[in-house]
């Protein structure tokens, strides 16, 4: 073998070496932004959760408030009309139906605020992952 023969091998060796890190780098890059994605989606996953979990307090103390509104009404047309038997079982009832009301409907929002919540999807799309591979290019 001669001497550029040599040089040439040599550099085709270099050439290859530098294309072989240069694809490595960028696969690094790809799972950093990768790991940045999971990142945030985890994120606004707790964000979501705080924010629907605030919305249904707000939602459960409208509810509280209108029954006790509601009581509080016929409460007080209870003791202008009849004596204590008739407010005794009205109270009782509306009571009742306020506890009745509340574990019905706190039990459905509560479960479908927690399947929207948890049903972010953490899974790369193919077209998002395409962009990765080709964004680092």
């Amino acid at each position: 073998f001669g001497s550029s023969d040599l040089d040439s091998a040599q550099r085709f060796a270099l050439n290859v070496m530098a294309q072989s890190q240069a694809l490595i780098q960028k696969l690094l890059k790809a799972e950093e932004d990768a790991e940045q994605i999971i990142t945030r989606a985890r994120e606004g996953r707790v964000k979501k959760l705080q924010a629907a979990k605030e919305s249904a307090q707000a939602d459960l103390d409208q509810i509280r408030a209108a029954a006790e509104a509601e009581f509080q009404t016929n409460y007080g047309a209870a003791m202008a009309s009849d004596g204590s038997s008739d407010l005794s079982r009205l109270t009782e009832r509306e009571i009742h139906a306020v506890a009745h009301d509340f574990t019905a409907n706190g039990d459905k929002v509560t479960k479908y605020i927690f399947d929207k919540v948890v049903s972010v999807n953490l899974e790369l799309t193919e077209i998002q992952k395409s962009t990765l591979v080709l964004g680092g290019a």
